[in-house]
């Protein structure tokens, strides 16, 4: 590898390290609690379902309790999302948990 190619490749993960570190700081200074419409959390529920191999909540709930941003089919609760984000955190809950174990 020439001088200028391993010089190239240390200000591309120069700048990689230099984002991420934007990215986090803006992450928790920015949006401390998360974002303002929470849909956080419908996400992190949905990656915990993937997580068990499951597309839908099962539960007997009384007809006068909806819990948010679900659809009710009988006894399933669907997310009204598409798994796509939640698809991101599921990679990033298994990476994590991986990576807890391994320890």
């Amino acid at each position: 590898m020439s001088w200028t190619e391993n010089r190239f490749r240390t200000a591309i993960a120069v700048f990689a390290v230099l984002a991420g570190i934007v990215v986090y700081v803006i992450g928790h200074e920015v949006f401390p609690y998360l974002s303002v419409n929470h849909d956080e959390g419908v996400y992190l529920q949905q990656a915990n379902l993937l997580l068990q191999g499951k597309l839908w909540l099962t539960a007997d709930l009384s007809k006068v309790f909806q819990p948010w941003f679900f659809i009710r089919d009988g006894k399933r609760l669907y997310p009204k999302y598409t798994p796509v984000a939640a698809g991101l955190f599921t990679l990033g809950l298994r990476l994590a948990f991986l990576g807890w174990r391994s320890r």
